[in-house]
């Protein structure tokens, strides 16, 4: 299995790198300090590249040359092309200070860690404020790091401290990294502690205190700390970014072995700590992954199946509670099933309005939402759909609930509920106008409506007052409720929220780089279906438990 790909991604400036997990965001050369200081982010003039030239005589023109060509190679993207160029110019003028600056953020960035410490050296000699203008000390931890030299990285860290204390909550997470890496454990969760108490919002060090945690054996409370983690930072999109680097060797398995465990993709999770303990060949916590190895064999997954979607228009799905049939419906209605135990498939066409949402009863019979507000009852068999009931109810259609027991439609400013057993309807206050930026659902009961509002990260519960509130917000596409009262949200981004209303933490997925188009329950609450662009997820929630 192939680990999933996400949709956010990250960028960071000089100020905003990261050590965490294990791992670095190296400063891409179009973002370094060097740059930054001097202006060549925006093609500078001749003038501007003058005053770095002191050189006089013939040498003034190779080095202008040196320079232009290295600035150039830089800003396409062809570093070790720039080293080259800007080593040309030290070897005419070995105190340029620009070129200095930027071989050595050269020679960080393709990893010439000796060639870089010795340019950072000699920077920090010749510049007096090196460490506050070139970040000096950061890029000299940067180093320390990669050549896995922990206490020699603590120590630059700590100068940074000295020459910009504001930015204490980023030294206290890369130094409790690499307390962890030399396995002071104590340390490192002392020190992720308080870079969280200074930046609560910081999903670098809410990881990093979850691993620290992990490897130190406080289990639960490690993976309390992972939830925040992914509720700050829902897809961890930083642990797949090509700029990343994972130190020592294999780190990267270990951590996105104890994401997968943390969301109930157990049989990820198993294959990330296998890799860990086969590439880690000096790993220090070897035994720590064979335990959650140990714990995860043979235990029910929370992730079921991955289903191909059969064409990319699928609108809803839906499963029964025997997981005996599988249905979609698609945006130019037709609806099928698949017998899940035979992978037998049977068709049928409504009018061609798109359909909205899906549902089977508790008798196994297929409730089919459309556009139009008409709403079928579908009895699947091998040999086709037999229809039982039409019917046409008025308003927007929304949302079937769990066992179609309900139908929700939104028109003249009010939402309702409309009983599909007894032809009833339940009308919602007008009070709720507005305040829908997202997806609405109705309760099994008919008495309850849930509003997400995904621009604010807010939930409305019946009163139309905020009920529990998130952060970040997610984009949510399609909301369900549970018979529990529980409360499942697919989002844009690709992810599945699910828990409480008033603690809508926990991540189930991302399910891939498509956002989810629909979510559904079967009527027991237990499954989840899941339906992103290329494929639907089917998860049981029990194994959560």
């Amino acid at each position: 299995m192939n680990p999933p790909m996400f949709l956010s991604r990250l960028r960071l400036t000089a100020r905003g790198l990261a050590l965490t997990l294990g791992f670095l965001f190296v400063l891409g050369l179009a973002d370094s300090r060097a740059l930054a200081q001097n202006g060549w982010g925006q093609d500078p003039n001749k003038d501007e590249v003058d005053r770095w030239t002191d050189a006089a005589g013939p040498d003034r023109e190779a080095i202008l040359d040196a320079m232009g060509r290295g600035k150039n190679a830089a800003l396409e993207g062809r570093s070790k092309a720039a080293l080259r160029a800007f080593e040309e110019v030290l070897v005419l003028a070995p105190d340029h200070e620009l070129a200095l600056a930027l071989a050595a953020e050269l020679a960080l960035k393709v990893d010439e860690l000796d060639l870089a410490l010795t340019y950072f050296t000699q920077l920090r000699a010749q510049v007096a404020d090196a460490d506050r203008t070139y970040l000096v000390c950061f890029q000299l931890a940067t180093a320390y790091a990669k050549l896995e030299r922990w206490d020699d990285g603590i120590t630059e860290y700590d100068r940074c401290h000295d020459a910009d204390p504001s930015q204490d909550w980023l030294y206290d997470a890369n130094k409790a990294e690499l307390y962890m890496a030399a396995g002071k454990l104590d340390e490192a969760v002392a020190f992720y502690r308080a870079s969280l108490s200074n930046a609560p919002g910081n999903p670098y060090a809410a990881f990093g205190l979850a691993v620290a945690l992990d490897r130190r054996g406080d289990l639960e409370e490690a993976k309390s700390s992972m939830l925040q983690a992914l509720s700050l930072e829902p897809t961890a999109s930083f642990m797949f970014d090509p700029s990343t680097f994972f130190t020592p060797n294999g780190e990267k398995h270990y951590h996105l072995g104890q994401i997968y465990e943390a969301v109930g993709r157990f049989r990820a999770a198993e294959e990330q700590f296998q890799l860990y303990v086969d590439k880690a060949t000096r790993g220090r916590y070897q035994s720590e992954a064979e335990q959650h190895l140990s714990a995860l064999s043979g235990k029910p997954s929370a992730h079921v199946e991955t289903y191909p979607a059969p064409s990319r228009d699928v609108t809803a799905a839906a499963v029964d509670t025997k997981l005996k049939w599988l249905a979609v419906g698609t945006a130019d209605g037709r609806v099928s099933a698949v017998q899940l135990s035979t992978n037998k498939v049977i068709d049928y066409a409504t009018k061609g309005a798109r359909i909205v949402d899906l549902a089977f009863d508790v008798h196994g019979a297929l409730h089919v939402l459309n556009d139009d507000g008409e709403l079928l009852t579908l009895e699947p068999k091998k040999s086709g759909f037999k229809v039982k009931d039409t019917v046409q109810i008025e308003g927007q259609p929304l949302d079937l609930s769990v066992a179609a027991t309900s139908a929700l439609t939104y028109s003249d400013g009010r939402f309702r509920a409309w009983n599909t057993q007894e032809g009833s309807e339940q009308s919602f206050p007008a009070e709720f106008d507005g305040k829908l930026a997202g997806v609405a659902a109705v309760s099994a009961k008919h008495d309850e409506l849930i509003l997400f509002n995904g621009l604010e990260g807010v939930i409305y519960s019946q009163e139309a007052t905020p009920s529990a509130t998130f952060w970040p917000p997610s984009h949510a596409i399609d909301l369900e409720v549970l018979p529990s009262g529980e409360i499942a949200v697919g989002t844009m981004e690709g992810i599945l929220l699910y828990g409480t209303d008033g603690a809508l933490q926990q991540v189930l997925l991302p399910v891939s780089d498509a956002q989810v188009r629909s979510i559904a329950s079967d009527p027991s609450g237990r499954y989840l279906v899941a339906v992103h662009e290329y494929a639907i997820e089917l998860w049981d929630l029990k194994a959560l438990n």
